[in-house]
């Protein structure tokens, strides 16, 4: 018995898997392609901000890890382009985490305003009366308005551990937002704006925290009044 093929349908057949194998063809080139684009890395730079203000306080103050909220906590660099939406750039990435990142430049620049008894991480062991702890609200790139701007939004809360009573453990609780505008949409535009509102956050935190450890009593010192 004897089976006869239809060329028509043996010529689609061949149709159809020329067409697949190009499309399997055309995504490998793809994958390839996008897996070679470089991804770049950024970190924030800037100097410390210089804090006028009176004698420094004796206080020593624990620095917790700052977290970010979910929608922020990434590496990417995230931009708004319209309302109710956030997009991310995969090729343009911080180099360390939100949290981390605001964690180390506040922690820098406390500890080199030269206002406090001392600076420490969370990761040390230093028994400490007061303690920041805090959250990265926002951290983007604006594109709706008539440029573009760095966004950033950073809450602080400062608490006395050397007291069981819950009610006299915050002191302090304040959230600090920046808007930096910039020209361009080159990353480091971007980068650059988004050190300046670091900066503008920074002095802020340590203004109203030294504030508060004087109205405390612990500061200012008198260099002279031990003798």
């Amino acid at each position: 018995m004897h089976t006869h093929q239809n060329p028509r349908n043996f010529l689609t057949f061949l149709r159809i898997l020329s067409t697949l194998c190009g499309c399997l063809a055309l995504s490998a080139c793809f994958n390839v392609v996008q897996s070679q684009h470089p991804v770049d890395h950024y970190i924030l730079e800037y100097p410390s901000p210089q804090i006028e203000a009176g004698p420094p306080v004796g206080a020593a103050i624990r620095l917790a890890r700052f977290r970010a909220t979910p929608p922020y906590n990434t590496t990417r660099f995230l931009y708004r382009s319209s309302q109710f939406q956030r997009n991310a750039d995969e090729y343009h990435r911080w180099r360390s985490q939100p949290g981390d990142m605001v964690t180390f430049f506040l922690a820098r620049d406390l500890g080199q305003s030269g206002l406090f008894g001392g600076i420490f991480v969370d990761d040390t062991r230093a028994d400490t009366a007061f303690r920041i702890e805090g959250i990265v609200e926002e951290l983007y790139e604006d594109n709706m308005g008539p440029g573009q701007t760095a966004v950033l939004s950073v809450t602080a809360t400062l608490l006395r551990t050397d007291t069981p009573d819950i009610s006299q453990q915050l002191l302090l609780q304040k959230t600090y937002s920046t808007r930096e505008p910039f020209d361009g949409r080159a990353p480091a535009a971007m980068v650059a704006a988004m050190s300046r509102a670091m900066a503008r956050v920074s002095t802020g935190v340590i203004d109203d925290v030294y504030r508060k450890l004087t109205e405390l009593g612990n500061g200012p010192q008198n260099p002279d009044a031990s003798q």
